[in-house]
């Protein structure tokens, strides 16, 4: 009886749980995301004095690979996706030719990287706190549902209690009273035929 009222409860805290597990795997990659763009983009400007120097876009080139990918996996398509794509297509060790022509692009773009991962990062922050505020929610009316059956249970049982001692006390006073009329007409009867 009880695992029956306790059953939504369970599996709503379970679906949160799991709810929760994903929250925290994706507020852990967008954590890394935001940090790995940011050090992709201070590495090139701290490098060259503010000028975006290939050497050290380069060292960098991993990193923006797996933001590009994390990006497109949340169906972020940068701006200059030209440009990104001429980067992370071209292979590591060969210099590019025209790499002057896009460095400060790639640099943008990976600055727009970083706040669209931002602007997500908070998104899914806001959504949690939602998730949570509804699933407390649903758990206190629950909790007032369940402590209200368990009120009206626990006052019915007395009831039944009641009841079941009024008709046991109506029971002793009827067989008293058969009992005392039996006596009665017995007596009577005695009289009669003595």
């Amino acid at each position: 009886h009880r695992d029956l009222h306790s059953f939504p409860t369970r599996r709503s805290s379970d679906l949160r749980a799991a709810a929760k597990a994903t929250y925290d795997d994706l507020h852990a990659e967008l954590s890394k995301g935001i940090k790995d763009l940011g050090n992709a983009v201070n590495t090139p400007k701290a490098s060259a004095g503010g000028q975006y120097g290939f050497i050290a876009v380069k060292s960098s080139i991993k990193t923006i690979r797996q933001a590009a990918a994390m990006a497109d996996a949340m169906g972020h398509s940068p701006k200059h996706q030209r440009a990104l794509s001429a980067l992370l297509q071209q292979d590591p060790e060969v210099p590019m030719e025209d790499y002057g022509f896009h460095s400060e692009e790639i640099v943008k773009t990976i600055e727009g990287l970083a706040t669209d991962f931002k602007a997500t990062f908070s998104d899914v922050k806001i959504e949690e706190t939602k998730a949570v505020s509804e699933h407390d929610m649903l758990m206190q009316g629950k909790t007032m549902e369940r402590d209200a059956a368990a009120k009206e249970l626990k006052d019915c049982t007395e009831l039944k209690a009641e009841k079941m001692e009024a008709i046991a006390q109506a029971s002793k006073d009827l067989t008293e009273t058969s009992r005392s009329e039996e006596r009665r007409v017995g007596k009577e009867c005695r009289s009669r035929w003595s």
